[in-house]
């Protein structure tokens, strides 16, 4: 949890970088953060979604988390009793392991930090100086 934690933190620096105007700020974050929200496998199985959204599911900080809580619960658990064979994890669509969905959070957190830091470059370079030489 507490990488699900960092990597949302290094998502909303890189928001509150790119985002200049704070009411502005207070109305996008809702409404960039909601598709990945729907994308994660909480509310619509992964293997239902749109080849469109595809990009938005593998961006997704909270398909990860929501994944590997889902795995770390179902990985152990003796066969459910069903009409047929049935594996809860394949079901779901998680076809990544436990130790995969830590590696992408991590990842996830150093590119949106890297992609802050070189937003934070590019829009503060400071301006040229503009005094006139002493006489």
């Amino acid at each position: 949890m507490n990488l699900a934690f960092q990597t949302g933190a290094s998502y909303g620096m890189l928001l509150s970088i790119l985002i200049p105007n704070l009411t502005l700020a207070i109305s996008l974050i809702p409404v960039l953060i909601a598709p990945f929200v729907l994308m994660s496998g909480f509310f619509v199985n992964t293997n239902n979604l749109l080849w469109v959204f595809k990009p938005i599911e593998y961006l997704s900080i909270f398909k990860y988390t929501y994944q590997a809580t889902y795995t770390n619960e179902m990985q152990d658990l003796p066969p459910f009793h069903c009409t047929h064979p049935c594996n809860p994890l394949a079901e779901a669509g998680f076809n990544e392991s436990l130790t995969d969905n830590f590696f992408i959070l991590a990842g996830l957190a150093v590119l949106y930090r890297l992609l802050s830091y070189v937003s934070l470059r590019v829009l503060s370079r400071p301006a040229k100086c503009r005094l006139s030489p002493v006489e």
